[in-house]
């Protein structure tokens, strides 16, 4: 009777731990790996960034900002973070290549914070396809807020990721730590729980044919 009370117990263990949901990273970037375009370092600015494997930049341009340079303070007060109102006069966006998603809900999460140099606002619109869309406004002294949004995919599709600021004054909202993630669903708890039953039943006859 002791050796099926382990039995039992380890089958409910291992339904427990088998019915969780487990996060699928399908994108992610903390631009602390974005090197200067003119150096091959990175641990400084890159002003008006060209992009790289994760991003490309459309409608202006983008600053790369390494923690403490021109009075900014990145997400965790280290590694960059990006200036969506770039060098030139004209705020631009960031978009990655499009992202295959199958049906499921997704979390959009990525981390928003005020230019840290002027009390006057910013805008940025943050959009996935044609499956979201969000106009956000930022404070120019609003601290590291991170921001989470639900999207439900109902068919099989790709998209794209696009982050973009708003303006045209070198000094937008600052953005860092952007990622979208998915639950990977399990296999049905009923279908475990009969093989835990299964399991124990053989254990039971086993014990009386002994």
């Amino acid at each position: 009777m002791r050796r099926i009370s382990r039995i039992v117990g380890g089958i409910a263990l291992a339904v427990g731990i088998a019915t969780g949901a487990q996060a699928g990273v399908i994108f992610s970037d903390n631009f602390d790996g974005v090197a200067d375009g003119n150096e091959g370092r990175s641990r400084m600015s890159d002003l008006n960034w060209l992009g790289d494997d994760n991003w490309s930049i459309f409608d202006g341009t983008v600053d790369i900002v390494y923690n403490s340079d021109y009075s900014i303070n990145c997400l965790g007060d280290d590694g960059n973070c990006v200036d969506l109102d770039g060098s030139t006069g004209k705020a631009g966006g960031l978009q990655t290549a499009a992202l295959a998603l199958a049906p499921g809900s997704y979390t959009l999460e990525f981390w928003l914070s005020g230019n840290q140099r002027t009390r006057s606002g910013d805008k940025v619109i943050v959009a996935l396809g044609d499956l979201f869309s969000k106009e956000i406004e930022v404070e120019g002294n609003q601290s590291w807020t991170r921001y989470s949004f639900e999207i439900t995919v109902t068919d099989a599709t790709s998209a794209s990721l696009r982050i973009s600021g708003v303006g045209g004054d070198n000094i937008g909202a600052l953005l860092d730590q952007v990622s979208l993630s998915t639950e990977v669903p399990e296999p049905p708890f009923l279908i475990l729980f009969m093989l835990g039953i299964g399991l124990l039943v053989f254990a039971v006859r086993r014990r009386r044919i002994v």
